[in-house]
């Protein structure tokens, strides 16, 4: 089973410690965080290393202005092109319920999709998440991202039930059956574990029984990690 780390630092003088803690040979998965340092200049310092990297419309709004949100998005289009170690680009709306969002993108992105740009082993990806407080709505959005054929894999949103993650596996392929999947999974520690009680992020939702402590939360890890085996799916393992 495949497994991706997600990589994330507050300075460039982190990333030899933080590289430390990924397997030698791992995908890598820079997320687009606001207050973290910028993942399109992350990318730069890791040359020889296989990467995925995540584009937010939401950390890019630019007050909604749309022209402004493409620029952003063009940098990364531009730095991909520029950089073969990037072998996926994500694309999530954020956290927050805003007018522009994935769908607007991938609508602007299909006209610019070009095999002779991004070779047929490129993958776009978007995100799903299985503990939606409006299931329904996240499911027809999740059917009009798919219909963007260019649309290669799907994230299922960090939770740690079980039964939600292997329904959302059957939901996404029974809409594309042969489409790429990454599960991601929350590995706490102590402290990250305290700030998630105090103040969890937004649309994560994970059990009791997993934040009672990091040894609980692993020993939840480790079996989902056992069910998911048999499924025939990526895992993402962020910290």
């Amino acid at each position: 089973m495949k497994k991706t780390y997600e990589l994330t630092v507050s300075n460039i003088e982190q990333l030899p410690a933080k590289l430390k803690q990924i397997p030698l040979g791992s995908k890598i998965h820079l997320p687009d965080k606001p207050s973290s340092y910028p993942n399109l200049e992350l990318s730069k310092h890791l040359n020889n290393r296989e990467l995925a990297i995540t584009f937010s419309v939401g950390n890019n709004y630019n007050g909604g202005n749309f022209s402004l949100i493409i620029i952003e998005f063009n940098k990364y289009l531009e730095t991909i092109q520029n950089n073969k170690n990037i072998k996926e680009l994500l694309i999530v709306s954020g956290s927050t319920a805003r007018k522009i969002n994935t769908l607007h993108i991938l609508d602007k992105l299909h006209t610019q999709v070009d095999e002779t740009i991004f070779p047929p082993n490129f993958i776009f990806s978007v995100a799903y998440n299985c503990q939606s407080v409006n299931q329904a709505l996240e499911n027809k959005r999740l059917i009009l991202k798919l219909k963007y054929k260019f649309v290669k894999k799907v994230y299922i949103q960090i939770t740690d039930e079980i039964e939600k993650i292997t329904a959302a596996i059957n939901f996404i392929r029974s809409l594309r059956p042969n489409i790429l999947i990454a599960v991601c999974l929350f590995q706490p520690w102590e402290i990250s574990l305290a700030r998630f009680k105090f103040r969890p992020w937004k649309g994560v939702v994970l059990s009791e029984n997993f934040l009672v402590s990091s040894e609980n939360a692993e020993i939840v890890n480790q079996l989902n990690l056992k069910r998911l085996e048999l499924l025939e799916v990526e895992i993402v393992i962020t910290k």
